[in-house]
């Protein structure tokens, strides 16, 4: 006979967190990718659904709400030490078919060229005696044009949101996308 004691522990499940996120797995979650920091993905390419006859790009993602960005308004040293610790962490593998692992080395390879002639010209300015605003302009810009195009085309996965067991990515392809299952949890 069970009665009613009003000061008896309540009972319930001991988590109330889904069975998938122990077992590891990957959903669709709008246009994002959501999986499980210990997943592998399937042996097709993250950006075409192209099979990638099993290579695979390790990646080390970083991500911290866009809140802390506003520090950079204040000091960019005190934002960089506020991300190193707020910061969610997670390691991937991304499956890349033959034609985006060569975009990106191309990405790579533009990036830098384009900062290395930015800085010989910046080099350049700095021995010239007349005139050297010019150059010295032309290559700061030079300079920034190719630190930003190579970290910007050469990304493979970029993260929304990490937490403590799931990385949700974007830039995914949508046939790649239309692979997984709806997210069964918000």
């Amino acid at each position: 006979m069970s009665e009613f004691n009003p000061y008896a522990a309540p009972q319930t499940e001991l988590s109330t967190r889904p069975r998938e996120l122990d077992e590891g797995g990957a959903w669709c979650d709008g246009n994002l990718l959501v999986l499980t920091k210990n997943f592998d993905l399937p042996d097709r390419c993250l950006k075409c659904n192209q099979p990638t006859d099993g290579w695979r790009l390790k990646r080390n993602l970083s991500w911290h709400p866009p809140v802390w960005y506003a520090l950079l308004l204040i000091n960019v040293l005190l934002y960089i030490m506020v991300a190193m610790v707020v910061r969610k962490t997670g390691r991937i593998a991304v499956p890349l078919c033959p034609a985006h692992r060569r975009r990106r080395r191309w990405a790579i390879v533009v990036g830098w060229l384009t900062a290395l002639c930015g800085l010989g010209l910046i080099v350049a300015a700095a021995g010239m005696t007349e005139h050297q605003e010019f150059p010295l302009i032309g290559g700061t810009v030079l300079l920034l044009f190719g630190i930003i195009y190579g970290v910007l085309r050469s990304q493979v996965a970029v993260p929304k949101k990490i937490d403590k067991r799931l990385i949700w990515l974007r830039k995914v392809d949508p046939a790649f996308l239309a692979e997984f299952p709806p997210l069964p949890f918000a």
